[in-house]
C-alpha cells in the first residue's frame, strides 16, 4: 500500500457515530499503526485538528496522543516531552530499525511510570506524531 492507493472498504467513524467513504491513502506508517486518510466529501462543519506545530514542542510541554490501540475508540494518554532528538542523534539501536532522514525530529514522551519513543514531523511538513514501541 502506498499513499494515492485507494483502500479496500475503510469506513472511518466519527465520535458522534457519522461514518464517510474514503479516497485514498494519503500517508501510512504500519509499524506505527498509523495511517492519514483523504475523506471523499467530508461534512462542510468539519474541523481540521492541528495535530503539530512547525516545531518540536519544548522539553516539559503536555502533548496527547490520541489511537485506537487493541480495538479502544478514540483513546487518549496523556504525558510531557521528556526529551527532544534528532535521528543522527538517537542510539545505534534505534537508528537501525527507523530508517528516517537524519534531520528528522523525534521527542520522547513521559507518560505514568514509563518512557515512550514519539516520532513527530518532518521539519516543515505538519506530519502528524506516531508513537512507537
Amino acid at each position: 500500500m502506498s499513499p494515492g492507493r485507494d483502500l479496500p472498504c475503510p469506513q472511518p467513524t466519527f465520535a458522534d457515530g457519522k461514518r464517510l467513504a474514503v479516497r485514498g491513502v494519503r500517508a501510512w506508517d504500519a509499524d506505527a499503526d498509523l495511517v492519514i486518510l483523504q475523506l471523499d466529501n467530508p461534512p462542510t462543519e468539519t474541523k481540521v485538528a492541528t495535530l503539530c506545530s512547525e516545531s518540536p514542542r519544548p522539553v516539559g510541554a503536555e502533548v496527547i496522543a490520541i489511537g485506537h490501540p487493541s480495538g479502544f475508540r478514540f483513546a487518549t494518554t496523556p504525558g510531557a516531552i521528556s526529551a527532544v532528538y534528532r535521528t543522527d542523534e538517537l542510539p545505534d539501536l534505534y537508528r537501525s530499525v527507523v530508517e528516517a532522514p537524519d534531520e528528522h525530529v523525534w521527542l520522547q514522551k513521559k507518560e505514568k511510570g514509563s518512557e515512550k519513543k514519539v516520532r513527530t514531523h518532518f521539519p516543515g511538513t505538519g506530519a502528524p506524531s506516531a508513537s512507537h514501541k
